[in-house]
């Protein structure tokens, strides 16, 4: 036996058809994230705590992938993307998928 149903995919499906029934008032609850004390009324939100180490203008950070584009040498895929135009998510894919060219730009890594 098949079971068949009056619902059909794609099309617009109402619960309850016919019965005129109001909805019931909407009830909102906010809370102080810092805290989780409830409150009366919505709390700006906290702001996101940087987790990226911010390292001086000229510093290489440790574990720093050394990258040279077109006869270029630098020092990070982060520097040879801001000199050269080239996205650094490019280069990592480069480096990741052993490309030698990204473009029109030779690439390699060492």
């Amino acid at each position: 036996m098949t079971h068949h149903s009056s619902v059909r995919y794609g099309s617009y499906t109402f619960a309850d058809h016919g019965s005129c029934a109001a909805s019931g008032p909407v009830r909102v609850s906010y809370f102080d994230p810092a805290t989780g004390e409830p409150t009366a009324h919505k709390v700006a939100p906290r702001r996101r705590k940087g987790n990226r180490k911010q390292f001086a203008p000229g510093v290489v950070p440790p574990g720093a992938i050394a990258v040279t584009v077109d006869g270029k040498a630098y020092e990070s895929i982060a520097d040879a993307a801001r000199r050269e135009g080239i996205s650094p998510n490019t280069l990592r894919m480069a480096r990741k998928m052993g490309w030698t060219r990204v473009g029109r730009h030779g690439v390699s890594f060492g």
